[in-house]
Protein backbone atom coordinates (compact mmCIF):
# COMPACT_ATOMS: atom_id res chain seq x y z
CA UNK A 1 0.00 0.00 0.00
CA UNK A 2 2.79 2.45 0.14
CA UNK A 3 3.06 3.04 -3.53
CA UNK A 4 -0.01 4.58 -2.75
CA UNK A 5 1.22 7.55 -0.80
CA UNK A 6 5.29 7.75 -1.00
CA UNK A 7 7.90 8.97 -3.68
CA UNK A 8 11.16 7.25 -3.16
CA UNK A 9 13.81 9.70 -2.38
CA UNK A 10 17.41 8.79 -4.51
CA UNK A 11 20.70 8.19 -2.86
CA UNK A 12 22.36 11.73 -4.20
CA UNK A 13 26.51 11.09 -2.82
CA UNK A 14 29.03 8.72 -2.14
CA UNK A 15 28.71 7.61 1.15
CA UNK A 16 31.66 6.24 3.15
CA UNK A 17 30.90 2.65 4.07
CA UNK A 18 30.47 3.42 7.68
CA UNK A 19 27.69 6.21 6.87
CA UNK A 20 24.12 5.50 6.93
CA UNK A 21 24.10 6.20 3.36
CA UNK A 22 25.63 3.46 2.27
CA UNK A 23 23.85 0.94 3.97
CA UNK A 24 20.28 1.95 4.67
CA UNK A 25 17.80 0.94 2.00
CA UNK A 26 15.19 2.01 -0.05
CA UNK A 27 11.68 0.02 0.13
CA UNK A 28 10.56 -1.36 -2.68
CA UNK A 29 7.55 -4.05 -3.23
CA UNK A 30 10.35 -6.90 -2.03
CA UNK A 31 11.25 -5.37 1.31
CA UNK A 32 10.56 -7.70 4.23
CA UNK A 33 9.53 -5.75 7.39
CA UNK A 34 10.19 -8.91 9.63
CA UNK A 35 13.74 -7.43 11.14
CA UNK A 36 12.82 -3.78 10.17
CA UNK A 37 12.83 -2.44 13.47
CA UNK A 38 12.30 1.57 11.63
CA UNK A 39 11.24 3.14 8.50
CA UNK A 40 12.45 6.93 7.84
CA UNK A 41 9.35 8.84 6.08
CA UNK A 42 9.73 12.84 4.46
CA UNK A 43 6.54 14.67 4.91
CA UNK A 44 7.20 17.75 3.08
CA UNK A 45 3.88 19.81 3.73
CA UNK A 46 4.31 22.78 6.17
CA UNK A 47 0.92 24.22 4.79
CA UNK A 48 -0.57 24.29 8.61
CA UNK A 49 2.63 26.15 9.81
CA UNK A 50 1.87 29.41 11.62
CA UNK A 51 3.70 31.90 10.00
CA UNK A 52 6.76 29.61 9.60
CA UNK A 53 6.66 29.17 5.63
CA UNK A 54 9.37 26.97 4.24
CA UNK A 55 9.17 23.58 6.69
CA UNK A 56 8.27 22.08 3.70
CA UNK A 57 11.60 21.81 2.77
CA UNK A 58 13.07 20.90 6.28
CA UNK A 59 12.56 16.88 6.08
CA UNK A 60 14.45 16.52 3.00
CA UNK A 61 17.33 18.70 3.96
CA UNK A 62 17.58 16.67 7.78
CA UNK A 63 17.68 13.26 5.78
CA UNK A 64 20.36 14.77 3.98
CA UNK A 65 22.15 15.36 7.02
CA UNK A 66 22.03 12.42 8.53
CA UNK A 67 22.76 9.83 5.60
CA UNK A 68 26.24 11.10 6.72
CA UNK A 69 26.29 9.97 9.88
CA UNK A 70 27.44 6.92 11.00
CA UNK A 71 25.20 3.83 11.09
CA UNK A 72 24.06 2.92 14.31
CA UNK A 73 21.71 -0.31 13.25
CA UNK A 74 22.69 -3.30 10.69
CA UNK A 75 21.64 -2.26 7.30
CA UNK A 76 18.30 -4.86 7.94
CA UNK A 77 16.91 -2.92 10.52
CA UNK A 78 16.59 0.61 8.76
CA UNK A 79 14.46 1.22 5.52
CA UNK A 80 14.03 4.36 3.65
CA UNK A 81 10.26 4.85 2.73
CA UNK A 82 11.47 8.15 0.70
CA UNK A 83 8.95 10.88 0.70
CA UNK A 84 4.91 11.22 1.52
CA UNK A 85 2.91 12.76 -1.63
CA UNK A 86 1.45 15.91 -0.18
CA UNK A 87 -2.44 15.74 -0.58
CA UNK A 88 -4.27 18.50 -2.27
CA UNK A 89 -5.20 19.78 1.42
CA UNK A 90 -3.46 19.41 4.43
CA UNK A 91 -6.18 17.07 5.79
CA UNK A 92 -5.77 14.69 2.76
CA UNK A 93 -1.77 14.41 4.14
CA UNK A 94 -2.85 13.79 7.41
CA UNK A 95 -5.21 10.92 6.20
CA UNK A 96 -2.26 9.55 4.16
CA UNK A 97 0.58 9.92 7.11
CA UNK A 98 -1.96 8.27 9.66
CA UNK A 99 -2.39 5.02 6.90
CA UNK A 100 1.43 4.75 6.56
CA UNK A 101 2.19 5.16 10.30
CA UNK A 102 -0.81 2.59 10.95
CA UNK A 103 0.46 0.28 8.60
CA UNK A 104 3.68 0.21 9.97
CA UNK A 105 2.79 -0.48 13.18
CA UNK A 106 0.90 -3.71 12.25
CA UNK A 107 4.50 -4.67 10.96
CA UNK A 108 6.17 -3.58 14.76
CA UNK A 109 8.24 -0.94 12.72
CA UNK A 110 8.38 2.80 14.53
CA UNK A 111 7.53 5.11 11.85
CA UNK A 112 10.76 8.38 11.85
CA UNK A 113 8.83 11.50 10.95
CA UNK A 114 10.64 14.27 9.51
CA UNK A 115 7.85 16.68 8.88
CA UNK A 116 7.03 20.04 7.98
CA UNK A 117 4.22 21.35 10.38
CA UNK A 118 3.38 20.16 13.69
CA UNK A 119 -0.04 19.77 12.91
CA UNK A 120 1.07 16.57 11.62
CA UNK A 121 1.30 15.42 15.29
CA UNK A 122 -2.53 14.66 15.06
CA UNK A 123 -2.25 11.79 12.09
CA UNK A 124 0.14 9.90 14.44
CA UNK A 125 -2.33 10.22 16.86
CA UNK A 126 -4.80 8.68 15.24
CA UNK A 127 -2.97 6.15 13.72
CA UNK A 128 -4.06 4.45 16.94
CA UNK A 129 -7.26 4.43 17.21
CA UNK A 130 -8.62 0.82 17.48
CA UNK A 131 -4.68 -0.31 19.10
CA UNK A 132 -5.48 0.99 22.32
CA UNK A 133 -7.51 2.33 24.88
CA UNK A 134 -4.24 4.37 26.48
CA UNK A 135 -2.42 6.26 24.50
CA UNK A 136 0.33 8.13 25.74
CA UNK A 137 1.96 11.11 24.56
CA UNK A 138 4.99 13.64 24.38
CA UNK A 139 4.83 16.57 23.10
CA UNK A 140 7.96 18.79 23.35
CA UNK A 141 7.71 22.67 22.16
CA UNK A 142 8.44 26.38 23.39
CA UNK A 143 4.60 26.90 24.18
CA UNK A 144 1.89 24.53 24.93
CA UNK A 145 -0.42 23.65 21.68
CA UNK A 146 -3.47 23.75 23.98
CA UNK A 147 -5.24 26.74 22.80
CA UNK A 148 -8.50 26.82 20.26
CA UNK A 149 -7.50 24.76 17.25
CA UNK A 150 -4.14 23.75 18.15
CA UNK A 151 -3.17 20.50 17.78
CA UNK A 152 -2.41 19.30 21.52
CA UNK A 153 -6.53 20.69 21.69
CA UNK A 154 -7.32 18.38 18.69
CA UNK A 155 -6.05 15.58 20.21
CA UNK A 156 -7.68 16.02 23.51
CA UNK A 157 -11.15 16.33 22.33
CA UNK A 158 -11.00 13.80 19.56
CA UNK A 159 -13.82 10.84 19.09
CA UNK A 160 -13.07 8.20 19.99
CA UNK A 161 -10.95 9.62 22.71
CA UNK A 162 -8.14 7.26 23.58
CA UNK A 163 -5.47 8.95 24.68
CA UNK A 164 -4.50 8.75 28.64
CA UNK A 165 -2.15 10.95 29.39
CA UNK A 166 0.02 13.63 27.87
CA UNK A 167 3.72 14.95 28.73
CA UNK A 168 4.71 18.43 28.04
CA UNK A 169 8.12 19.09 28.28
CA UNK A 170 10.43 22.23 27.84
CA UNK A 171 7.32 25.19 27.59
CA UNK A 172 8.33 28.30 27.92
CA UNK A 173 5.39 29.88 30.52
CA UNK A 174 5.55 33.15 29.16
CA UNK A 175 4.30 31.83 25.78
CA UNK A 176 1.66 29.32 27.01
CA UNK A 177 -1.89 31.13 27.49
CA UNK A 178 -3.44 30.75 30.78
CA UNK A 179 -5.97 28.60 29.68
CA UNK A 180 -3.97 26.57 28.02
CA UNK A 181 -1.77 25.27 31.22
CA UNK A 182 -5.21 25.40 33.42
CA UNK A 183 -6.81 22.69 30.93
CA UNK A 184 -3.10 20.59 31.25
CA UNK A 185 -3.64 20.85 34.72
CA UNK A 186 -7.35 20.41 35.10
CA UNK A 187 -6.63 17.15 32.92
CA UNK A 188 -4.07 15.85 35.39
CA UNK A 189 -1.03 15.86 32.55
CA UNK A 190 2.02 15.51 33.08
CA UNK A 191 4.46 18.43 32.70
CA UNK A 192 7.90 20.39 33.00
CA UNK A 193 8.68 23.32 32.23
CA UNK A 194 11.88 24.41 30.51
CA UNK A 195 13.67 25.50 34.08
CA UNK A 196 12.77 22.33 35.60
CA UNK A 197 13.79 20.19 32.61
CA UNK A 198 17.11 21.81 31.85
CA UNK A 199 18.36 21.71 35.49
CA UNK A 200 16.93 18.34 36.06
CA UNK A 201 16.53 16.11 32.66
CA UNK A 202 17.17 12.95 34.07
CA UNK A 203 13.41 13.15 35.92
CA UNK A 204 12.21 13.65 32.33
CA UNK A 205 13.25 10.14 31.44
CA UNK A 206 10.43 8.20 33.71
CA UNK A 207 7.87 10.68 32.01
CA UNK A 208 9.26 9.50 28.45
CA UNK A 209 8.84 5.71 29.73
CA UNK A 210 5.54 5.21 28.87
CA UNK A 211 5.39 7.17 25.68
CA UNK A 212 3.70 5.53 22.52
CA UNK A 213 4.32 8.77 20.60
CA UNK A 214 7.46 11.37 20.91
CA UNK A 215 6.72 14.45 18.81
CA UNK A 216 9.67 17.32 18.83
CA UNK A 217 8.92 20.84 17.99
CA UNK A 218 12.32 21.98 17.00
CA UNK A 219 11.20 25.49 18.27
CA UNK A 220 11.71 24.35 21.51
CA UNK A 221 15.64 24.65 20.93
CA UNK A 222 17.49 28.01 21.69
CA UNK A 223 18.27 29.60 18.19
CA UNK A 224 22.01 29.78 18.91
CA UNK A 225 21.72 25.71 18.46
CA UNK A 226 18.97 25.76 15.67
CA UNK A 227 18.32 28.70 14.46
CA UNK A 228 15.93 27.24 11.44
CA UNK A 229 12.00 28.24 12.87
CA UNK A 230 10.57 31.44 12.80
CA UNK A 231 9.41 31.52 15.99
CA UNK A 232 13.34 30.03 17.45
CA UNK A 233 13.83 31.72 20.64
CA UNK A 234 17.12 33.05 22.62
CA UNK A 235 15.93 30.30 25.62
CA UNK A 236 15.43 27.32 25.11
CA UNK A 237 16.91 23.80 24.70
CA UNK A 238 20.45 22.87 24.39
CA UNK A 239 20.93 20.23 21.66
CA UNK A 240 22.83 17.68 23.52
CA UNK A 241 19.40 17.79 25.74
CA UNK A 242 17.34 17.56 22.48
CA UNK A 243 19.52 14.66 22.06
CA UNK A 244 19.19 13.47 25.29
CA UNK A 245 15.46 12.83 24.99
CA UNK A 246 15.57 11.54 21.80
CA UNK A 247 17.68 8.83 23.23
CA UNK A 248 14.97 8.25 26.38
CA UNK A 249 12.34 7.90 24.02
CA UNK A 250 15.04 5.86 22.17
CA UNK A 251 15.04 3.45 25.16
CA UNK A 252 11.92 3.22 26.22
CA UNK A 253 9.66 0.08 25.30
CA UNK A 254 6.62 1.44 24.39
CA UNK A 255 7.66 4.52 22.46
CA UNK A 256 6.21 3.27 18.75
CA UNK A 257 6.25 6.57 16.58
CA UNK A 258 8.86 9.58 16.80
CA UNK A 259 8.99 12.39 14.96
CA UNK A 260 10.66 16.23 14.69
CA UNK A 261 8.62 19.42 13.06
CA UNK A 262 8.84 22.90 11.85
CA UNK A 263 12.75 22.95 10.45
CA UNK A 264 12.62 25.79 7.77
CA UNK A 265 15.97 25.85 5.91
CA UNK A 266 15.23 29.38 5.08
CA UNK A 267 16.56 30.11 8.67
CA UNK A 268 19.26 27.71 8.84
CA UNK A 269 22.81 28.56 9.08
CA UNK A 270 25.28 26.18 7.15
CA UNK A 271 22.68 23.45 7.89
CA UNK A 272 23.08 23.80 11.73
CA UNK A 273 19.70 22.61 12.47
CA UNK A 274 19.20 20.31 10.00
CA UNK A 275 22.44 18.92 11.54
CA UNK A 276 20.82 18.17 14.96
CA UNK A 277 17.78 17.02 13.54
CA UNK A 278 19.81 14.65 12.15
CA UNK A 279 22.04 13.94 15.23
CA UNK A 280 18.77 13.92 17.38
CA UNK A 281 16.97 10.89 15.34
CA UNK A 282 20.39 8.79 16.01
CA UNK A 283 20.57 9.14 19.40
CA UNK A 284 17.09 7.78 19.22
CA UNK A 285 17.79 5.34 17.36
CA UNK A 286 20.64 4.59 19.43
CA UNK A 287 17.92 3.99 22.28
CA UNK A 288 15.90 1.47 20.28
CA UNK A 289 19.27 -0.15 19.87
CA UNK A 290 19.89 -0.28 23.94
CA UNK A 291 15.85 -1.35 24.55
CA UNK A 292 15.99 -4.23 27.48
CA UNK A 293 12.46 -5.30 28.21
CA UNK A 294 12.95 -3.99 31.01
CA UNK A 295 9.61 -3.80 33.06
CA UNK A 296 8.57 -5.68 36.39
CA UNK A 297 6.25 -7.44 34.89
CA UNK A 298 8.37 -8.68 31.67
CA UNK A 299 11.64 -10.30 34.12
CA UNK A 300 12.45 -11.04 37.75
CA UNK A 301 15.92 -8.95 37.79
CA UNK A 302 14.11 -6.37 40.26
CA UNK A 303 14.84 -5.35 43.68
CA UNK A 304 12.07 -4.23 45.88
CA UNK A 305 11.41 -2.04 48.44
CA UNK A 306 8.47 -1.40 50.49
CA UNK A 307 8.13 2.27 51.97
CA UNK A 308 5.22 2.54 54.89
CA UNK A 309 3.88 5.94 55.00
CA UNK A 310 0.64 6.48 56.99
CA UNK A 311 -2.97 5.47 57.59
CA UNK A 312 -4.45 7.48 54.90
CA UNK A 313 -2.20 5.39 51.92
CA UNK A 314 -0.94 2.11 51.64
CA UNK A 315 2.22 1.28 51.56
CA UNK A 316 4.23 1.83 48.50
CA UNK A 317 6.88 -0.88 46.61
CA UNK A 318 9.08 0.09 44.73
CA UNK A 319 10.81 -1.84 41.83
CA UNK A 320 14.33 -1.15 41.21
CA UNK A 321 15.72 -2.47 37.64
CA UNK A 322 19.67 -4.63 38.30
CA UNK A 323 19.12 -4.55 34.32
CA UNK A 324 18.82 -0.69 34.00
CA UNK A 325 18.47 0.76 37.57
CA UNK A 326 15.13 2.27 36.67
CA UNK A 327 12.80 2.56 38.90
CA UNK A 328 8.87 1.68 39.13
CA UNK A 329 6.08 2.04 41.79
CA UNK A 330 3.06 -0.08 42.40
CA UNK A 331 -0.69 1.73 42.76
CA UNK A 332 -3.18 0.00 43.91
CA UNK A 333 -5.63 -0.56 41.12
CA UNK A 334 -9.18 0.90 41.50
CA UNK A 335 -10.91 -1.61 39.47
CA UNK A 336 -9.64 -4.82 42.36
CA UNK A 337 -7.91 -2.84 45.46
CA UNK A 338 -7.34 -6.27 47.39
CA UNK A 339 -5.72 -7.95 44.10
CA UNK A 340 -1.88 -6.64 44.12
CA UNK A 341 -1.85 -9.31 40.93
CA UNK A 342 -3.47 -6.51 39.51
CA UNK A 343 -2.11 -3.29 40.98
CA UNK A 344 -0.74 -0.77 38.40
CA UNK A 345 3.00 -0.54 38.27
CA UNK A 346 4.22 3.12 36.69
CA UNK A 347 7.56 4.44 36.15
CA UNK A 348 9.33 6.84 38.67
CA UNK A 349 12.86 7.69 39.49
CA UNK A 350 15.29 6.98 42.51
CA UNK A 351 13.84 10.65 43.83
CA UNK A 352 10.24 9.45 44.05
CA UNK A 353 11.37 6.29 46.30
CA UNK A 354 13.93 8.76 48.88
CA UNK A 355 10.40 10.75 49.51
CA UNK A 356 8.84 7.65 50.64
CA UNK A 357 11.34 6.35 52.36
CA UNK A 358 11.28 10.01 54.09
CA UNK A 359 7.68 9.57 54.64
CA UNK A 360 6.70 11.79 52.20
CA UNK A 361 3.93 11.04 49.60
CA UNK A 362 5.63 11.19 45.98
CA UNK A 363 3.48 13.88 44.10
CA UNK A 364 3.74 11.71 41.05
CA UNK A 365 2.19 9.30 43.31
CA UNK A 366 -0.55 11.29 44.39
CA UNK A 367 -1.16 12.69 40.15
CA UNK A 368 -1.32 9.18 38.79
CA UNK A 369 -3.89 7.54 41.70
CA UNK A 370 -6.07 10.83 41.09
CA UNK A 371 -5.78 9.99 37.52
CA UNK A 372 -6.76 6.52 37.49
CA UNK A 373 -9.49 7.27 40.28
Amino acid sequence: MFEDYLEALPIISEYKAYQIGSSIRSYDKNTDFEKVKAALICVPDGRASNKNSGTEKGPEQARLELLKLSNNLAPEEWVDLGKLKPGSSFNDTLSALQEVCKELRSHKVIPIVLGGSRELMFAMYKSLEGQTQNADITNISADLPLAEEEVLEKIVLHEPNYLFNLNALGFQGHYVPAKAFDTLLNMGFEHMRLGTLKSNVEEAEPLIRNTNIFAFDIGAIKQADAPANYYSNPIGLDGDLACQLSWYAGISDTCGQYGVFELNPEFDYRNQSAKLVAQMVWYFMDGVKSRKNDHPNLHDDFLRYRCNLNEKYPDIVFHKSKRTNRWWMELPNPKSLNNKEMNVLIPCSYADYQDAAKGTLPERYLRALQKMH
